[in-house]
């Protein structure tokens, strides 16, 4: 009985010191933290990018209605919004002319903006971006 035990307390003991293996292990513990991060860094860029396509989409609108294409501010809004319409949902634009100058500005929710939508505290955030154009007409 105890040649048994004492058997069974050196293949644990080897299997105690035994360090084979253990890259497999870190890894396990590593890769979610490293999918976590990347997720993060996707949609932060995502944010990003599309706010410079609503910043586009501000600039050609005002643009158009500074050089006469558009007839007034709300032809404005709503060609702003109907750009915005394929990839922000929930934007609303607001165009106003102030001293000749067209002030638009455009308030849409991050969560429509970004890509994988895992983070809660991004997805909260409201987004206001504004642009100014100088009326030719």
């Amino acid at each position: 009985m105890l040649f048994g035990l004492r058997k069974f307390a050196t293949k644990v003991e080897h299997w105690v010191n035994d360090e084979r293996g253990t890259a497999t292990i870190e890894a396990v513990l590593w890769i979610p933290l490293y999918v976590v991060v990347l997720t993060f860094i996707a949609d932060v860029s995502a944010i990003y990018h599309n706010q410079a396509q609503v910043m586009r989409i501000m600039q050609d609108g005002n643009r158009q209605y500074s050089v006469g294409r558009l007839a007034s501010i709300e032809e404005t809004e709503a060609f702003i919004e109907g750009q915005l319409a394929g990839f922000a949902d929930n934007a609303v634009a607001s165009t106003e002319i102030i001293d000749g100058v067209i002030h638009s500005s455009v308030s849409v929710p991050s969560s429509d903006l970004d890509s994988v939508g895992t983070w809660a505290r991004i997805n909260d955030i409201t987004l206001v971006v504004r642009s100014q154009h100088l009326k030719e007409f």
